[in-house]
C-alpha cells in the first residue's frame, strides 16, 4: 500500500508504554467511520496502529491536539511523520470516541505526552528543518492521486444462521473510493440481511455510508434509508401474511 509499511505483528504488551483503542479521523477531527478501530501500541521506538500502519518514532516530526466544532466539540491527535516507504511527509489523525458517541481527549493527551517524551530521547538529524517542508497527502494506490484517504470497506453477506463479513483497508481518492465503496454497500444492502446478520446489518450499512462521505458529501448519509425502508416493508408483509 502506497503510504504505509507492513509490520508482521503487534509489539508485545511488555514492550509497550501505551495501549489504547483509537479511531481514524480526518484533518477536521471528524471520525471517518472506519469499521476497524486501531489498537494503538506505543513502544520506546515505534507507534504501532495496525499491520498496515506503523510509524518509527524517529520519523515523527510533530504532534498536536486539534480542536474543531462549536456545538459538538471534536478533538483529534495530529501526528506529522516521514513515511517509512514513500519518504513523503504525511499526517495521521486519531480520535477517541466514547460509547455514547462523544469525542474524548484525555487518552489523546496521554498519547501525545508519551510520544513527546520518547521523541526527546531520539537524536535529531543535524541540519534538518522539517518546518520548511510541505506535508504531502496520502497517495491513491490505484491512480496515484494525492487527494486520497485511508478508508475501510466492509462487505457482509448473510446466510440464515451464519454470516460472512470482510474488511478491506485501502488508500483511495474520491473517484476510486466511490467505485469500491458503492460495491461494498450494494453487496451488504442486498445480502447482509439474510439471516441472523440482520442484527448488525443496519450498523454495517451506516458504516459504509460514512466511508463514502468524502466521495459523495452529506448525501452519503441517506444511503442506508432505501434498504432499511425495504426491510421494514418486507417485515410488514410477512407479519400481515402470518396474521391471516
Amino acid at each position: 500500500m502506497n503510504a504505509y509499511s507492513l509490520h508482521p505483528s503487534a509489539p508485545p504488551k511488555s514492550d509497550c508504554i501505551f495501549i489504547g483503542r483509537l479511531a481514524h479521523a480526518n484533518e477536521q477531527a471528524v471520525y471517518t467511520g472506519s469499521f476497524n478501530r486501531y489498537r494503538v501500541r506505543l513502544t520506546a521506538d515505534m507507534l504501532w496502529c495496525s499491520e498496515e500502519l506503523y510509524i518509527p518514532l524517529a520519523n515523527i516530526e510533530s504532534t498536536q491536539i486539534i480542536r474543531k466544532g462549536w456545538l459538538i466539540r471534536r478533538h483529534a491527535l495530529e501526528i506529522v511523520y516521514r513515511d517509512p516507504v514513500s519518504r513523503f511527509r504525511s499526517a495521521l489523525y486519531l480520535c477517541h470516541i466514547s460509547p455514547l458517541g462523544t469525542y474524548q481527549k484525555k487518552r489523546l493527551e496521554k498519547l501525545e505526552q508519551l510520544i513527546t517524551q520518547q521523541r526527546q530521547q531520539i537524536i535529531a538529524v543535524p541540519g534538518r528543518d522539517p518546518s520548511h517542508e510541505i506535508i504531502m497527502p496520502h497517495v491513491c494506490e490505484v491512480c496515484g492521486s494525492r487527494d486520497a484517504y485511508l478508508v475501510h470497506y466492509v462487505y457482509m453477506i448473510g446466510a440464515v444462521a451464519f454470516w460472512y463479513r470482510a474488511q478491506r483497508q485501502r488508500v483511495h481518492c474520491p473517484k476510486h473510493m466511490l467505485v469500491e465503496g458503492l460495491c461494498a454497500y450494494a453487496i451488504t444492502a442486498l445480502t447482509g440481511w439474510l439471516g441472523l446478520s440482520v442484527i448488525v446489518w443496519p450498523i454495517t450499512l451506516i458504516q459504509n455510508a460514512r466511508t463514502l462521505r468524502p466521495a459523495m458529501g452529506r448525501i452519503a448519509y441517506a444511503l442506508p434509508i432505501p434498504p432499511l425502508a425495504g426491510a421494514v416493508f418486507l417485515l410488514g408483509l410477512l407479519f400481515k401474511w402470518w396474521s391471516l
